[in-house]
């Protein structure tokens, strides 16, 4: 899978959209409700732009909402927004209280709902958190995208990768290394990996 087309491209967003809409339809095809994306290098690939993205893919293919979820308490991928009165910023009501503490959700694209820690954590780096809030949003959205990012770096990949039914790997064409996509290949489950997405 590749997205192809330069960001400064007049047609970046038309073509990224297409590539996304391609990717979205191997999901649905695969049966994959909850997909992670993994940057195989985090400093190099804009991870949460192209979670938006395949997100409004998915929202558009299915007709249905999508989450899009950056589930990392202790390294948040997406910085916390200002908070906007009276604005769609609370969690599912059925969310108890700590859960509602910990994250928040503001919609950024028709059907796609981005849902963000409101502030880092230094002390949680388990995924009980991470796996109820999961649960709870799958309740509401047929699709969720799910950033993994950081979790590699915390030991427990292997449980935060337990969390969704496939995982997109992320890489920038001609920045990440070999080595880097070989590594992270390597260190996930034969059965999650959906593919590597070259963005660039």
């Amino acid at each position: 899978m590749r997205l192809r087309g330069g960001l400064t491209s007049p047609e970046a967003p038309r073509l990224v959209h297409a590539e996304c809409l391609r990717i979205a339809r191997r999901l649905r095809a695969d049966g994959i409700a909850r997909v992670g994306i993994l940057p195989a290098s985090r400093a190099e690939v804009d991870a949460p732009s192209f979670a938006v993205d395949l997100g409004a893919a998915l929202a558009e293919l299915t007709g249905g909402a999508v989450a899009v979820i950056d589930a990392n308490l202790h390294w948040p991928t997406v910085p916390r927004p200002p908070s906007t009165p009276g604005g769609d910023d609370d969690p599912p009501s059925s969310v108890p209280a700590d859960r509602a503490r910990a994250f928040s959700a503001r919609a950024v694209r028709d059907g796609v709902t981005l849902v963000t820690p409101r502030l880092r954590s230094t002390a949680t780096a388990g995924i009980e958190l991470p796996r109820a809030l999961l649960d709870q949003w799958s309740e509401r959205c047929p699709h969720l995208v799910v950033d993994l990012a950081g979790f590699e770096a915390l030991g427990n990949l292997g449980e935060a990768v337990g969390l969704v039914d496939g995982v997109l790997i992320l890489a920038a064409t001609g920045r990440t290394r070999d080595l880097d996509l070989l590594r992270i290949h390597a260190e996930l489950p034969e059965a999650c990996r959906v593919g590597v997405v070259l963005l660039g």
